[in-house]
């Protein structure tokens, strides 16, 4: 099964040992590799990436040209690559063939499949280097980071407010909207968010976690 291949492929070497980066899959590593131990022949003068074929360096420099012969033709987005635009293409088909077998989440790609997987095993090979937290995948290391670094790109147009992710921003811009989603069943109220519904729900409730140190 993908589970197996995937603990198989968590037992060998994921971390580059010259650099000190981490991949999710072996065969990713190995591609990696190539930038500390393949001559200059095969060098993008653009980037300095570096190839192990001169087939793969043409492929590569499509990325920098302005070239971009693969339209689809729902959006009229287009692609450098052929594979690209194959790839592109599930977004509109709506095609997951990947499925989890853990918990019935389905991807479109195999890689997201592999990564999703780290999110059930005890792997968490991106190690954020300010507090030592790890996580499962790059995006969630990036997310985190921006705590550290007091970054907030994704700002309200409403009240200005700042976020450091886009779905702070989005959970945040509900309270404008008006829309509230989140309804009690017990007495009907409704919330924004579903943070404020289970708030709520205590009081409904004989659970009191939050006692004065004081008067008891």
């Amino acid at each position: 099964t993908i589970e197996d291949e995937i603990k198989q492929e968590q037992s060998e070497m994921y971390k580059c040992t010259t650099c000190s980066e981490v991949f999710i899959s072996n065969v990713i590593l190995l591609k990696h590799l190539a930038v500390h131990t393949q001559s200059s022949q095969f060098k993008c003068t653009t980037c300095d990436k570096v190839f192990s074929s001169k087939r793969n360096l043409k492929r590569h420099l499509l990325i920098h040209s302005e070239t971009k012969l693969y339209k689809c033709t729902t959006c009229d987005k287009s692609f450098t690559l052929h594979g690209s635009l194959k790839r592109h293409l599930l977004v509109h088909t709506g095609d997951k063939p990947f499925n989890c077998t853990l918990c019935d989440k389905a991807f479109a790609y195999k890689e997201n499949l592999k990564q999703h997987l780290l999110v059930h095993s005890k792997t968490k090979p991106f190690k954020c280097t300010t507090c030592d937290l790890g996580f499962s995948d790059k995006a969630n290391l990036k997310r985190h980071v921006l705590l550290h670094s007091g970054n907030k790109p994704f700002k309200c147009t409403i009240c200005d407010k700042c976020f450091s992710n886009k779905s702070n921003l989005k959970q945040h811009l509900v309270l404008h909207s008006g829309i509230k989603s989140f309804i009690c069943t017990i007495c009907d109220k409704a919330f924004a968010n579903k943070n404020s519904l289970k708030q709520h729900l205590f009081v409904h409730s004989d659970n009191k976690p939050f006692k004065c140190t004081t008067c008891d």
